[in-house]
């Protein structure tokens, strides 16, 4: 199963803004998205994930879907998993 580090690593590589590993990535990532280099690098070791705020500015950064990146999901499943879960915690009236 494909792991936040390793979506990570394949938007960086595929997005033309981002310098390769090696040249100042981790170091442009975090300047453009006002995060320490530390967290940075916490997210390409798998140690960690950004918070929400943080994921949807990466996202966006990367050129990439925020569902995708945030879970592996797109954003059709996505859409469809918050839908069961409303569904799943809607009260029910009719119920004794």
């Amino acid at each position: 199963m494909e792991q936040f580090k390793d979506r990570l690593q394949e938007s960086c590589n595929a997005c033309v803004d981002i310098p390769d590993y090696g040249h100042g990535r981790q170091v442009y990532i975090s300047k453009a998205l006002n995060v320490s280099q530390e967290g940075v690098r916490k997210w390409f070791a798998g140690d960690c994930k950004p918070r929400t705020a943080a994921m949807k500015k990466l996202a966006a950064l990367l050129k990439v879907d925020y569902a995708w990146l945030s879970i592996g999901s797109s954003r059709l499943e996505a859409t469809k998993f918050r839908e069961v879960a409303k569904h799943h915690s809607t009260p029910r009236s009719n119920l004794p």
